[in-house]
């Protein structure tokens, strides 16, 4: 079963992260280079947003009973792909 109370924190995260990103965003790219720790700071954040993405997906994946987490953001997008709605189509399908 699907933890809501994980998802909203994992989101949160991911909320937050976005926030202190936007600071970056705001530099010209002269700026932001030049700001060594800046640099170093937003790649962190970055980081740790896609790992906060990847764990949402990996949750929501294996309480579903799809199949067990896997660390690849590919495989979670393929097997996202996989679920099937109520009646029997899947995302893979519906996007063609």
């Amino acid at each position: 079963m699907v933890d809501p109370y994980r998802i909203r924190a994992l989101l949160a995260r991911v909320s937050e992260r976005k926030e202190k990103l936007a600071v970056y965003s705001r530099c010209s790219a002269e700026e932001y280079l030049a700001d060594e720790e800046g640099v170093l700071a937003s790649k962190y954040l970055l980081l740790t947003a896609i790992e906060d993405v990847l764990a949402i997906a990996n949750h929501i994946v294996a309480s579903e009973g799809y199949r067990s987490p896997s660390p690849s953001w590919g495989q979670e997008n393929r097997a996202i792909a996989r679920t099937a709605y109520p009646d029997g189509r899947t995302l893979a399908s519906k996007s063609k």
